[in-house]
This record gives C-alpha cells, structure tokens and sequence, in this order.
C-alpha cells in the first residue's frame, strides 16, 4: 500500500508554507524560486487554493498571493482537500459501489476506521506547526525546505 501525496499537494503544502512565512504578497514567480515547484504546475496549484478560499490573489503589477487566515487557522487537511477533493472515499472494496454505513460491506468498518484516522492526524495538524517544524530542522539539516535559489 502506498500512503502519499499527489505532487500538487506537495506543492500546495510548499506554496502555503512560503506565503506563511511573509508579511507581504508573492508572486508566482517567488513562490516557485524559493520551493522548488515549478512556475507553470504552481500557476494551476494556486489557483485552485483560491477556488478554495485558503489564499486570495491580487492582479496587477504589485499584486501577488498571500493566506487568506493565519497559518494557524489552516490545516493541513485544508489544503490536501483543495487540491485532490473529499478525503473520504465512498467506494466499497469488496462490491465495486458506494458504501457506507449504513450499506456497510465487511471491509467498511477497517477501512473507514484508517480514513478517519489520517484525516484527524491532517485535520489536527496546521500549516502554523509545519513552518515552525520546518525552521527548527533548519538548524539540523543543512538545506531547508523553502530557500532562496542559487543560479
């Protein structure tokens, strides 16, 4: 079994972490340049984040991106659900149809159980506790998530 994210995700995750970080609005184009994403995925990833209403964007020459709440109003549950939909899935393992509880199959309560577990892990964890994760591993490890490119 693969446990992972898609890479839009994992962009949406980095793109919130650099705006959490700012007090100003950022450009695509600084977005991309301090997390590694590239500038056209990221263009798509942005805007479904403001679809979403976790970020807002500002057109224009001076406009940019920034969060629409504080880092610790977002969840990380938030941003994974903008970009790949409802965590829940109600498809049945065993008969190939919807499934739920009250049209349980035998797998239901195991597999319902292990959802609703990693959604409480994401749901609990916010995108606030990530960024002071990711500056405390900066000390440890030599190369930080979010940097400033070097080209």
């Amino acid at each position: 079994m693969r446990l992972e994210l898609t890479r839009g995700s994992e962009y949406a995750i980095r793109a919130c972490m650099r705006l959490a970080g700012s007090d100003r609005l950022l450009s695509s184009r600084e977005i991309a340049a301090t997390t590694d994403v590239p500038e056209r995925f990221l263009a798509r990833v942005l805007v479904e984040l403001v679809k979403a209403g976790l970020i807002e964007a500002q057109l224009g020459r001076t406009g940019g991106y920034r969060l629409r709440r504080p880092p610790q109003a977002l969840t990380l549950l938030e941003l994974v659900e903008a970009i790949e939909g409802p965590s829940r899935s109600g498809r049945c393992v065993l008969r190939q149809r919807a499934c739920d509880a009250r049209h349980a199959c035998a797998i239901h309560p195991v597999w319902a159980s292990a959802q609703s577990g990693l959604i409480s892990v994401l749901e609990a964890t916010t995108l606030a506790e990530l960024v002071e994760r990711d500056v405390a591993l900066q000390t440890v490890n030599s190369q930080p998530l979010l940097h400033e490119r070097t080209a």
